[in-house]
Parts: structure tokens; sequence; C-alpha cells
């Protein structure tokens, strides 16, 4: 009973641990989108200094986009 008990703990903690080795990391890209959106309509908490060549470059590269309907919608909320 205890070696039945120790070996489905071992196979257990071994299947958990291979699992953790299989993380593939994703970005969700209507969370990207809305980052964007409210970082182009000047929210604070998307406009802080701790990514700023990315956010810099998201910046020049969406600005065009600085007067559209969804970031003026963002500031009437």
């Amino acid at each position: 009973m205890k070696k039945n008990f120790l070996l489905l703990f071992l196979t257990s903690i071994s299947i958990s641990l291979s699992a953790q080795f299989n993380i593939k990391p994703e970005v969700d890209e209507r969370q990207e989108l809305l980052s964007v959106v409210f970082c182009l309509a000047g929210f604070e908490e998307y406009n802080f200094n701790g990514f700023n060549s990315y956010s810099d470059s998201a910046k020049d590269y969406f600005s065009t986009y600085k007067k559209h309907n969804a970031v003026n919608s963002t500031l009437r909320s």
C-alpha cells in the first residue's frame, strides 16, 4: 500500500513538473489594443516610465489614430 501511494505521489509530481516546462507565452491582442488606446488617450496608468522604448514606439506608430473615435470615447467616460 505504501509503495502504491509513493508511486502515485511521484508520478503526480513528475507530471506537474513536466507541465511547468510547456508554457507558451501569448499576448491577448484585445488587451494590447486597449492598452494602446488608453495610452493614446493619456491615461496615467499607461504612460509610466517603466517601458519607455515600448510605449514610445507604440505612441509613434499609432499617433495617427490619436483622434480616433475609440480614443475619444475613453475620454468621455
